[in-house]
């Protein structure tokens, strides 16, 4: 949508441009991956399996959700059947309001969320992602 109307040099250039900067970022990826002694995760741009098996194929033990566990929490959930739930990280950021406490806060619309963060903590919790969460859940309500 926002290439349209430009015609298809822009089109094919933005293309080339997207494809070059992935390969740079796999790549390095790789490079970490291989010279990591610890659990390396990764975050941002992951809203498919195939992206994240991609990510995985890299060498990186974790990925982090944000944006995707908000809008479809059901891959959260599909993610985990297929890599295991000590893969799959799911990051919440969290805005204070005054009148109605804490709430989840989706930075990349700059929103946040209508329903409580407990609530939004039972939803990935029921995804089977956070370990030990029923504890951590009891110590914020």
């Amino acid at each position: 949508a926002l290439l349209e109307g430009l015609g298809e040099a822009p089109r094919a250039k933005a293309k080339i441009r997207a494809e070059l900067v992935n390969t740079a970022t796999e790549k390095l990826i790789e490079e970490l991956a291989g010279e990591c002694f610890m659990p390396l995760a990764y975050g941002g741009g992951i809203s498919t399996i195939a992206e994240a098996q991609q990510i995985f194929a890299l060498g990186v033990e974790k990925i982090c959700l944000q944006s995707a566990a908000i809008n479809e929490p059901e891959l959260v959930r599909r993610l985990a059947d297929r890599f295991g739930s000590q893969s799959i990280v799911v990051s919440v950021d969290v805005k204070n309001n005054w009148l109605h406490g804490y709430r989840p806060y989706f930075a990349s619309k700059d929103k946040t969320l209508a329903l409580p963060l407990e609530d939004w903590l039972s939803i990935i919790v029921s995804a089977a992602i956070v370990q030990e969460s029923s504890a951590f859940l009891s110590r914020i309500t």
